[in-house]
């Protein structure tokens, strides 16, 4: 976290002591301390009695965290549209696969709905990856990872999307005949 170290900076700057830092925003020298080492971050009234007294405004305090929380917000939440989309999808085969014990209408809705669930969220990590310009895995990497995104221009992106889309069906369309024909027994 930066606030802690920007407070003891310009602490500094301003030629304050812990002690005095703490008499002035009404909090302990052992506060002032815990904040400095980024044990524990100031609340909102601190922050503003902080601004005053060091001669700075909330925001450029708090702006380096505020950028840091966002991002680890966006992660967190990429991770987890991932983990649902493959949730959905093993969802999708289990359904599907259930039809030998179950009706088949249960089954199909069940297949249904993980299929709608699955492509929502599909719908939104594209939307996602639209609004921060992501358009390769390794660039979605890189930024999950917190690195510098490496950007390769290539004039097949739109083939290489193409290709990867009739590969997924192809493969979606394998796997869910192999389980039709040799689970569900299925007669062609």
């Amino acid at each position: 976290m930066e606030i802690g170290n920007k407070i003891a900076s310009l602490r500094r700057v301003n030629g304050i002591s812990q002690d005095e830092l703490a008499q002035k925003i009404y909090v302990s020298r052992q506060t002032i301390s815990n904040w400095e080492n980024n044990k524990t971050l100031p609340d909102l009234k601190s922050l503003l009695l902080l601004a005053t007294c060091l001669n700075t405004t909330v925001t450029d305090l708090a702006s380096p965290d505020m950028n840091n929380l966002k991002a680890h917000s966006i992660q967190h939440k990429i991770y987890w549209l991932y983990f649902s989309d493959l949730v959905c999808l093993t969802m999708v085969y289990l359904s599907l696969i259930s039809g030998r014990w179950v009706p088949i209408t249960i089954s199909a809705m069940l297949v249904v709905l993980f299929s709608v669930i699955g492509s929502e969220i599909s719908w939104y990590l594209i939307r996602f990856s639209q609004k921060y310009n992501l358009h390769r895995i390794n660039e979605l990497s890189a930024y999950l990872r917190g690195e510098p995104i490496k950007r390769q221009a290539s004039k097949y992106t739109k083939l290489k999307l193409a290709l990867g889309a009739i590969i997924g069906l192809t493969l979606g369309l394998f796997l869910t005949l192999i389980i039709g024909i040799y689970l569900l027994d299925w007669h062609f």
